[in-house]
């Protein structure tokens, strides 16, 4: 069904448009009689070169709820080509005659900004209406390509109960900013009294390249807020850092050793140990330290 909604919108406003062109030209009147056939008779090439342009880029494919960029590109797109085929056509057929060149540009504008303005506030209206259901407010801890990526799928997931309400960077040029409406607050060393002032729920660590120290640093800082945290997968596990609330998961021990776990042969140990004196060495290295 809305599939059907989306089509006939996509359909109608091509018609509104054209309208618009014509108020907007003549000063915010109506179009007059005498031109009603030929704007019409006009208007049926502008319409079916939208039409063959809508289907050729497949603009009636796009999911509104997670409009982006890349649907406005195409938008720009089927209303460039549709206008530029059917003006090459009509101006092959009899010169446009009788039809203002100044109804162009406007009805290539009017389109534009209906086709994207309906499928923005779509978006705009499907977060509002989430963001009144969620509960846990979630403070991030890193402002790059993680965090980006982590507040726009929170934003976008109406299976989730969470909501953003801050991140955290040490990048002195994003404090102050904002990333998707979100605000970056200060510094991580700030984190326990951020995290008190905006009563977060959840901290979420979203610095995949972060190396062992880091992570060490912020995990203390955590254990500091008594909040509970988790942390995304490391950057190699991570593609052209696109994430996702579902890859959340709590800080392990590898995090915090710099390296994979070793697997131990606990019955072949064992039978080497049992009886004897052990001397552990490397005791001041990642395993003693944890220790």
């Amino acid at each position: 069904m809305r599939k059907y909604i989306t089509y006939l919108f996509d359909m109608t406003m091509p018609f509104i448009a054209w309208a618009m062109a014509f108020w907007f030209r003549d000063n915010l009147s109506f179009i007059q009689t005498k031109t009603d056939n030929l704007a019409l008779t006009y208007f049926s090439v502008f319409f079916m070169a939208y039409l063959f342009s809508w289907l050729y880029y497949g603009l009636g494919r796009g999911v509104w709820r997670y409009t982006s960029i890349e649907d406005f590109k195409k938008i720009l797109k089927v209303v460039l080509v549709a206008t530029f085929v059917a003006t090459v056509i009509l101006s092959l057929y009899n010169r446009m005659a009788g039809l203002p060149r100044s109804i162009l540009p406007l009805y290539a504008i009017f389109l534009t900004t209906l086709l994207a303005g309906g499928r923005l506030a779509w978006r705009m209206l499907v977060e509002m209406t989430f963001n009144r259901t969620k509960q846990n407010s979630v403070l991030i801890i890193g402002a790059g390509s993680g965090g980006e990526s982590l507040v726009r799928d929170i934003k976008r997931n109406a299976s989730q109960r969470y909501s953003p309400i801050g991140l955290l960077d040490d990048d002195k040029r994003k404090i102050g900013n904002e990333i998707h409406g979100v605000k970056v607050y200060g510094p991580v060393n700030n984190l326990v009294q951020i995290a008190k002032r905006l009563d977060a729920k959840l901290i979420i660590i979203a610095i995949p390249s972060a190396d062992v120290n880091q992570v060490r640093h912020i995990v203390e800082l955590c254990e500091e807020t008594h909040i509970p945290f988790r942390t995304l997968p490391s950057l190699a596990d991570i593609t052209h850092g696109r994430v996702r609330i579902d890859d959340l998961r709590e800080v392990s021990l590898e995090d915090l050793m710099g390296r994979d776990e070793v697997a131990i042969d606990e019955e072949r140990l064992t039978e080497q140990v049992t009886n004897k004196t052990v001397l552990v060495t490397g005791a001041g290295g990642s395993i003693g330290s944890e220790v």
